[in-house]
C-alpha cells in the first residue's frame, strides 16, 4: 500500500513539476517575444532616422538659421533639409516615447519634448512642418506639442538663441 501511495505521490509530482515546467518556458518565450518585438521597433525607428539623416547633415545649421531670419528665402532644397532634419528628430522622440509607454525608460523623458518644441517649431517653417506632419506622429508627442504651442502662440527660436547668448 505504501509503495502505491508513493507511486501515486510520484505521479502527481511529477505531473505538477511537468506544468511548472510548460508554465516556465511558456513565460520565457513570450518574455524573448517581447523583447525581439522591441529590438525590431528599435531597428526600423534606427533605419527610418538614417533615411532622413543624411539629407540634412551637411549645412543644416546655415539653413536653419535661415528659416529663422528670412524664411521666404528658403529654397526647395532648403526645405527638404529642413524636412529631412524635423522627421529624424520627431522619429528620435517617437522611439523614446515607445520606450516610455513600454516602461523601458523613465516617463521624465516626455518632458525634454516640451523644452525641445522651442527649438523644432519656433520658426514658421518648423510650425508649417509640424501642420503637415503630426498625423504620422505618436499622439503623446502631439498632445505635448500641441499644449506648448497653444501656451506659447510667439514661440521663435531667436529667442531661445537670445537667452543662450545672454548667458554667454
Amino acid at each position: 500500500m505504501n509503495a502505491n501511495k508513493l507511486k501515486d505521490w510520484l505521479q502527481i509530482s511529477t505531473s505538477v513539476g511537468v506544468l511548472a515546467g510548460l508554465l516556465l518556458v511558456g513565460l520565457e518565450i513570450r518574455e524573448n517575444n517581447e523583447i525581439a518585438e522591441d529590438e525590431a521597433l528599435s531597428e526600423f525607428w534606427t533605419n527610418w532616422i538614417a533615411l532622413s539623416t543624411p539629407e540634412y547633415n551637411s549645412d543644416i545649421g546655415a539653413v536653419y538659421s535661415k528659416s529663422m531670419s528670412d524664411p521666404d528665402s528658403l529654397t526647395d532644397e532648403d526645405m527638404f533639409k529642413l524636412t529631412s532634419w524635423l522627421t529624424a528628430a520627431m522619429s528620435t522622440y517617437g522611439q523614446v516615447f515607445l520606450m516610455i509607454q513600454e516602461g523601458r525608460v523613465s516617463a521624465d523623458y516626455g518632458s525634454e519634448l516640451a523644452g525641445d518644441v522651442e527649438i523644432y517649431f519656433g520658426t514658421s517653417f518648423g510650425r508649417a512642418w509640424y501642420a503637415e506632419n503630426r498625423d504620422w506622429m505618436l499622439p503623446e508627442m502631439t498632445e505635448i506639442i500641441d499644449e506648448q504651442l497653444q501656451q506659447n502662440p510667439d514661440l521663435n527660436s531667436a529667442d531661445y538663441f537670445s537667452r543662450i547668448r545672454e548667458q554667454l
